[in-house]
């Protein structure tokens, strides 16, 4: 099933797995993606890069956390579609690129009552993660996780 959540987002959903997909009228790179959103802390840290054993090219990866879960934005082959979902196999992260300023275990030791950021469920991150994402491809602007969308002026 897929439904327009935006002129420039779209959501697939297949049995119990959902991907969120953006679309970009110019080639984009995971890379510079990386570079803008790498200090957006979420409940697991911030990003980083490696990719994933399915895959041929860089994700953006958060996590994963002591239960296996983690969340990935990839680019396809032409640039200009990216993915964004999660997954509960840290099998298949490969080839780490380099490493988070604050891993999943230390953003759990510093929100131990939620003080920093509230308890998401599973999807209620991903839309999270997906919106910051949005945002930035958007309007080239960073926000927090949580924090309302850039309205249009």
């Amino acid at each position: 099933m897929q439904s327009n959540k935006g002129k420039n987002a779209w959501e697939y959903l297949a049995g119990e797995t959902s991907f969120k997909m953006l679309k970009t009228k110019k080639r984009r790179t995971i890379e510079e993606f990386y570079e803008a959103l790498k200090d957006v802390v979420t409940p697991f840290g911030t990003c980083y890069l490696a990719r994933l054993k399915t895959m041929t090219r860089n994700s953006l990866i958060f996590g994963p956390n002591e239960q296996g879960t983690y969340y990935f934005f990839y680019f396809g082959m032409s640039g200009k579609k990216g993915y964004c979902g999660f997954a509960v196999s840290p099998f298949a992260i490969a080839d780490v690129r380099n490493n988070p300023t604050i891993t999943c275990e230390k953003m759990k030791e510093m929100n131990k009552n939620n003080e920093i950021l509230p308890d998401f469920e599973p999807y209620e991150l991903q839309n999270a993660i997906f919106d910051v994402i949005l945002e930035y491809a958007d309007s080239g602007e960073v926000r927090k996780l949580g924090d309302p969308k850039t309205e249009e002026q």
